[in-house]
């Protein structure tokens, strides 16, 4: 990333009237991707993988876009320091460092909500 510290840093280092009450969206405007395109570079990435887009979003006629204007206007020197395919790189490595399974996916452990529903039902 060079010199250019992350984001965080540099809203914690700007000087207060600069940042003051604003949201700002992290990201770069030509990283926007649909779920297709993450899923095509899944597929990509773990030839292995079965892919399965269901169709099931009906007519939510929302724009998800987001844009990151404010962010490139406030610090015009940030850049990103992965996009989608470095980081889905990393993700799988790291999958693969923790010996990651189908079954921790699907399990519990890492979905906050299935972990408190299953302890409500204990109950």
């Amino acid at each position: 990333m060079g010199s250019v510290p992350w984001a965080f840093v540099l809203f914690a280092e700007a000087p207060r009237e600069k940042i003051h009450n604003l949201s700002v969206n992290i990201g770069a405007n030509e990283q926007n991707y649909q779920v297709r395109d993450v899923g095509d570079a899944v597929a990509k990435l773990v030839p292995t993988a079965k892919i399965v887009y269901t169709g099931e979003t009906g007519p939510d006629p929302r724009n998800y876009r987001v844009k990151f204007d404010k962010l490139c206007s406030l610090f015009p020197a940030f850049r990103l320091k992965y996009n989608l395919q470095t980081g889905l790189e990393e993700l799988l490595a790291k999958y693969r460092e923790h010996h990651f399974s189908l079954k921790d996916f699907e399990g519990d452990q890492f979905v906050r909500l299935r972990a408190i529903k299953k302890k409500i039902v204990a109950r």
